[in-house]
Parts: structure tokens; sequence; C-alpha cells
């Protein structure tokens, strides 16, 4: 039986069938599941969520009230119960957390970098890339993002011309741990997610610089060669013969589709990985959200527009909504629009809402000048602005937004 009930008579033990609302205001990406942990429940009953609906068939169903009789008075010493943190003060510890993980994931993601460098480097001259090296940089990017998701992914994004296809491998890494994270995969699953993020291109130090690095178009054959990329890095890593078949598949076929228009095998539907499929998703973004010689980077938000166009024929859809889930409709240092007439920076996302950040106040449209930067929480009650769209702060003249942020 499908019954609708207060969140405050949810338990575990009850199967969820469905909240209210669209799917991007859900706590959990998934739809139905069995309520199993005290941390679920309690994440639930913070999402601001007043009601739900549970099926009695598939498990446990509201306890109905025991009456008893009232034991004898007793009086006690009063004890005052400890007092919750108000909201914004929680609100202001959360982005304190996120101000000491920036500090962290700059020289982290560096290291990282230099590292990735340094295994590519090797992989040029005939020598083993290491298995070990890329579980060390894939560990230290796993206890960022367990910190805080947001930091590394939104810092990692932030890559120069000369570095590209390593600053490329650390980000990848990253939103293929934290899609990883958002499917709920083992431990195991999660570190290889992550070890196949960061190899996925060392095959592309086989094409020339010249190719690579290349500020216009390629020509056809140039392109062929760039699609021999996958190969190579399939074999640098099987030659090394330290990788599991899982990331080896990885590399090979992250850019295959889910209607065969991929390659380098024109694999269809199931005949693509679960991880390759991941791949595809968090290459494909990364690409988009990106500033290459070529051409000029879309916002976050646009890109999850553009992927998910793209869903019914190259992406798996439900991979596509945990993904969303991991990186946020509107990632930290995304430019927005509020209602008030106003541009803000997001510098922090909230545990009630994707489409609801903690973001900065900089700039008075109707002014038309940079004003005092004032934090706004968006899902507070007290809260009377919201997003109206993303924007190119370009468009107003605007540039280093990305300071406001870090």
């Amino acid at each position: 039986m499908i019954k609708k009930i207060k969140i405050q008579e949810l338990t575990t033990g009850m199967w969820v069938e469905r909240f209210p609302g669209s799917w991007i205001e859900r706590p959990f990406w998934k739809q139905s599941f069995l309520l199993t942990e005290l941390k679920d429940l309690q994440t639930i009953r913070k999402s601001g969520i007043p009601s739900l609906w549970i099926n009695t068939d598939r498990g446990r169903d509201i306890t109905p009230p025991i009456v008893v009789e009232p034991p004898p008075e007793v009086i006690e010493e009063e004890v005052s119960a400890p007092k919750e943190l108000r909201a914004e003060d929680a609100m202001a510890l959360e982005r304190e957390s996120v101000e000491n993980e920036i500090r962290l994931a700059y020289p982290l993601c560096g290291k990282a970098r230099e590292a990735v460098s340094s295994m590519f480097g090797l992989s040029q001259f005939g020598r083993g890339v290491q298995l070990d090296d890329a579980r060390n940089i894939v560990s230290t990017l796993i206890d960022s993002l367990e910190r805080n998701r947001d930091v590394i992914l939104s810092i990692a994004r932030l890559k120069s011309e000369m570095d590209y296809t390593y600053s490329r491998s650390v980000a990848v890494s990253g939103l293929m741990i934290s899609l990883a994270y958002s499917l709920e995969l083992s431990r195991e699953q999660v570190e290889e997610a992550g070890i196949a993020g960061l190899l996925f291109d060392v095959g592309m130090m086989t094409v020339p610089p010249e190719v690579r690095f290349k500020k216009t178009a390629l020509s056809e054959a140039e392109l062929q060669m760039v699609k021999q990329h996958p190969i190579e890095s399939y074999n640098i890593l099987k030659q090394a013969g330290q990788f599991s078949d899982a990331v080896l598949d990885v590399c090979l076929h992250h850019h295959e589709r889910l209607d065969g228009g991929g390659y380098p095998d024109q694999l269809v539907g199931d005949e693509i990985s679960q991880l390759a499929r991941m791949a595809a998703i968090c290459v494909t973004y990364d690409s988009l959200v990106s500033d290459r010689p070529y051409r000029r980077a879309i916002s976050s938000t646009e890109a999850i527009k553009e992927m998910f166009k793209r869903s019914v024929t190259q992406f798996d859809a439900t991979m596509l909504e945990a993904f969303v889930k991991a990186v946020g409709i509107y990632p930290l240092g995304t430019v927005v629009r509020l209602k008030s007439d106003r541009l803000a920076v997001v510098v922090a996302q909230s545990k009630r809402s994707l489409l609801k950040p903690d973001v900065k106040v900089f700039y008075s449209i109707k002014s038309g000048i940079r004003v005092a930067p004032e934090i706004v929480c968006l899902s507070s009650a007290l809260a009377r602005d919201e997003i109206v769209s993303h924007e190119d702060p370009t468009t107003w003249g605007l540039s280093n937004t990305d300071e406001l942020w870090r």
C-alpha cells in the first residue's frame, strides 16, 4: 500500500516510494529505496521536505502509538537541553569549512598536476606508469572530496593552456570520484574510478604537440590521429601490467556513446561498462566547461543542459542525474543573476536544495557598479531572493570573478 506520511513519522525499515517535487529538489538522486541507514534518515529530515510516500508492502508501516499509564510524578532538577545551532550559524561554519578547504586544495591540485605531468612524461620515454603513483594522487583527491565535495572540483576546472592535459586528468579524476560516491559504489570502485579518470588521457602524449595545441580546427587527418589516443592509453597501461581490467576499459572506451556513435569500437548500450559510461559523462562535462584555443568554455549550468539534451542517444540518464547531484546545478564560482537585479557568485552548496546555494552578492545591475560583498543564504527561510539565471561575467564587463569565491 502506498501511503503519504509526515517526515517526522519516517523511520528506518520503511520503503521510500517517492519524494515530492522535482528530482533535483530530492535529498537523494534515486527515487525509491529501502531506508536502512540512520544517516540517510537524518539527511531526509534535514532537507526541509514536509512529507513523502512510503510503500508498506515493501517496508515497515507507521507504528501505532502505544498508550501507557503515566508514571508517578518525580520532581527532578531541571537540566537545560543543549542549544541547537541556528541555521545562520551552521551556514557560517559551513562557509568557514569551504574557505579552509580552498586553502588546502590549491597546493593539492598543484602537486597533483605536477605528479601527473611526471607520470605522463615518463610514459613518453617508454617507462611504465606506476599504479602506486596514481593511487597516491587519487587518495589525496578522495580525502579532499570527503571533507568538501565542491572545492576541489571547482579549483580543478581552472586550467592553463600549457598544462591542460595534466589539469584535465586531475579534474576528471575528481569528477569520477564524486560521481562514484553519488552512485554509492564501494570504496574499491571509487578508487578505481579515480585512477581511471586520472590516466584515461595518457595516450594523448603520443599525439604531436603541434596537433595537441593547435589553435584552429583540426584537419580530418589530425582528427583521426587524436582519435587514436584511447587505444594508446590502453596500450600504455596494459604494458605497465599493474592496472585492473576496469581501468583499462575506461581508457579504451571513454569516448563510446550509447547509440554506437562513439569510438574506437562503436559500442552500443549495455556493451559499455559502468565505469566507461561514468567517464563519458565526466570527460564531456570537463571538456564543455574548459576553455580551448578554438572555443570558449560554457558555464556549468549550460553544460548540464546540453548533456541532458544528448542523454537520449549518448549518456546514461540515471547516471547523469547522479552526476548533477554530485557537482550541483550551480557549482562554486558560478556567476548568477538574482531576482533583486544583482549579480552574485556561488560560494557554497546548500544541503537543502541544489537550486538554492549560498552566494556572495557583488554587483548591482540597476546601478551598474560593484557593491560591498554580502553573503546571502538562498535556502534560508528568511531569504527573500532567488536565482533567475546564470550569467557570463564578461557580458557585464567583469573579470576575475573567481577571486570572489577562492
